[in-house]
């Protein structure tokens, strides 16, 4: 999701964010050593200026189901975050925070009660818990205006909040940091060298720097480098309609990858998943942290506090259901409450001889996994019925592929239909094949079988090539290259496909023979009378290996006499080697031609050529 998506959706939803635990955070000068281990923090959005809705703002009445965890009486019971994050969403770079703003802000927390209120609250908790020397933690954000990006202004604003946090004493609150939420990203030009010196600056004060990267930023990987001290990815599964759990694999993996400390929980009440059913998107987020031990040395970020507030002072069941569930995960239980048993299905790909085929997408309900290099995929799921599918072929490298022969089990399906009562395995057997490239050399001397292109076979399998040349050509030889090719002089050839193959048919090009005959000739109606048409039938062949172009057939028509009084031509083209060709010539006898036997003859010509004639005593025609 990119920034501008992601800033609506906040301006929506609530979030949870899980950081991994990397260690008990440096406190400031003014921590305590009865402050509690960050672990637990709530992301607090307000909506100042605006003030439309007094749930984004930190009253006695909001903050209280925050920071203690009420029972049904509103009765605290327990602590419930430990750590507090003041943010507004007006801070955000594409809401154009000015510098007029980022003065009326911080008044609006300080002069304006919001940070009092927190204070006040806590202290209310500490002694309905009997903990007097309780403090809350408090990530404060950096204020940048978009006019003013540079280091300098920007440690002006942070200065000015250090200062009226020291002008207040909070007695009941340790600042330990401050949130970066101007960019979630460092594709905003320069941005990563100010986060750096603000990074610096804060660390020689004993503070923090958080920030939360929604899925695919820009520069995840470095921020750590940057001095960001706590990094956490949004997964944006509650923002997808595609309830596609891939996303988490994708943050788990950021995590894994040491470039993201922690994933974001988004459980707002205004999601896309589960056709808007937010309890739903609760219910998947608890229980991927809990599959993912999310909930267990972790640092957990939950953003942000109003909707989390609203589950916590309502009497409905869901709410109420919502909120318990939340505070057991912050307080390590080890599944969701009256959650269904989960179980778990291993999917294996391998080849036929056992060994592994690795990244091959695998398919399991609405859930996508691609197999590890071990050529496994697993997936947690509750018992029902469920769409099992592979990807049928996969990429081997350059002429192999690995195309699904059968699952283990002899089902041939793909997807299958699977039903999960307890954990089961499944393995899906893949067959090899190589690909073998025909090729004539020279191009266009010759067909061959299989025709020249690129085809697919088993591994192992035998088969044979064989080339016919095209007129003007002869067989050489095979040249062939691959395991299991063939070169040589053999055609038929055959070859066994243990890899990918090329086989190229060399011909060689027969010197040109220019040569042909008249093959018969005949004339009919014989005899003729006058003013009749007589048709002269000529067969011809073109025995050389040169194609004719255009030819031309001549007729010479001679009186009883021996005088010649006509001639007939006829032009044809395109005579190929080896075929022989009928034409029909006409000559219409003239009135005044005498009776008798007339002679004719015939005459192939080719490229200025005599290719043959005819004019034996046999071509003759009677007049009558």
């Amino acid at each position: 999701m990119n920034g501008t998506v992601a800033l609506g959706l906040r301006m929506l939803a609530l979030a949870i964010l899980v950081i991994s635990f990397l260690g008990t955070t440096v406190p400031s000068s003014s921590a305590q050593l009865n402050s509690p281990t960050i672990r637990n923090i709530i992301l607090f959005y307000d909506d100042y200026p605006t003030r439309n809705d007094p749930h984004y703002q930190v009253t006695r009445e909001i903050a209280r189901p925050l920071i203690a965890h009420l029972d049904t009486n509103g009765k605290p019971i327990d602590w419930t975050f430990d750590s507090f994050i003041f943010y507004s969403y007006w801070l955000y770079f594409q809401s154009n925070p000015t510098q007029t703003y980022i003065n009326s802000w911080i008044d609006h927390l300080f002069a304006g009660n919001q940070v009092a209120n927190l204070d006040a609250t806590v202290a209310e908790t500490k002694i309905a818990l009997g903990q007097p020397s309780y403090r809350m933690n408090v990530f404060l954000s950096v204020p940048v205006a978009i006019n003013a990006t540079d280091t300098a202004a920007v440690l002006r604003n942070v200065d000015e909040m250090l200062a009226r946090w020291s002008i207040l004493q909070p007695t009941h609150l340790n600042l330990v940091g401050f949130y970066w939420g101007f960019t979630e990203d460092l594709s905003y030009g320069g941005i990563d060298g100010v986060i750096k010196d603000v990074a610096s600056y804060l660390h020689s004060k004993g503070l923090k720097i958080i920030m939360i990267p929604y899925r695919g930023a820009a520069g995840t990987n470095r921020l750590h480098d940057l001095g960001v001290d706590y990094v956490t990815i949004q997964p944006n599964f509650a923002w997808s309609s595609s309830n596609d759990l891939s996303r988490f694999d994708d943050a788990a993996y950021q995590v894994s990858s040491g470039y993201a400390d922690g994933v974001e929980f988004e459980l707002s009440f205004w999601v896309k998943s589960y056709n808007g059913n937010w309890t739903s998107n609760l219910n998947t987020y608890l229980e991927q942290g809990y599959t993912r031990g999310w909930n267990r040395n972790a640092i957990n970020t939950y953003y942000h506090g109003s909707d989390i507030s609203s589950m916590g002072r309502a009497s409905e069941s869901d709410y109420r259901s919502a909120y318990e569930a939340i505070y057991g995960f912050i307080h390590g239980a080890t599944q969701p409450p009256n959650s269904p048993a989960q179980y778990l299905v291993t999917v294996s790909t391998r080849k036929t001889d056992s060994s592994a085929v690795s990244g091959v997408q695998v398919t399991l309900g609405n859930q996508n996994k691609m197999t590890d290099t071990s050529g496994k995929a697993e997936f947690t799921v509750t018992a029902g019925a469920y769409s099992l599918g592979t990807q049928a072929s996969v990429n081997g490298g350059s002429g192999i592929q690995h195309v699904l022969a059968a699952w283990a089990d002899g089902d041939t399906e793909n997807p299958r239909s699977i039903t999960v009562n307890q954990s089961i395995a499944y393995d899906a057997v893949y067959k090899t094949r190589h690909q073998i490239t025909m090729q004539v050399n020279p191009s266009g001397s010759a067909t061959t079988s299989p025709t020249v292109g690129t085809y697919w076979y088993d591994s192992g399998q035998s088969i044979s090539v064989q080339a016919s040349p095209a007129s003007g050509y002869t067989f050489r030889s095979w040249v062939g290259s691959g395991s299991g090719s063939y070169s040589g002089t053999a055609n038929p050839a055959s070859i066994t496909m243990n890899g990918p193959v090329n086989e190229t048919a060399s011909f060689t090009v027969n010197p040109a023979v220019t040569a042909g005959s008249i093959v018969s000739v005949s004339d009919s109606p014989d005899p003729v009378a006058r003013r009749r048409t007589v048709d002269f039938a000529v067969r011809i062949k073109n025995t050389g290996n040169v194609v004719w172009s255009s030819a031309s057939i001549t007729i010479k028509i001679y009186r009883p006499d021996g005088t010649w009084v006509a001639t007939s031509v006829l032009t044809v083209g395109n005579i190929q080697p080896g075929v022989e060709y009928t034409y029909t010539i006409h000559w219409s006898v003239p009135s005044s031609a005498p009776k008798g036997i007339w002679h004719y003859g015939v005459y192939l010509n080719y490229a200025g050529i005599l290719i043959d004639s005819s004019t034996g005593q046999g071509n003759t025609i009677t007049v009558r």
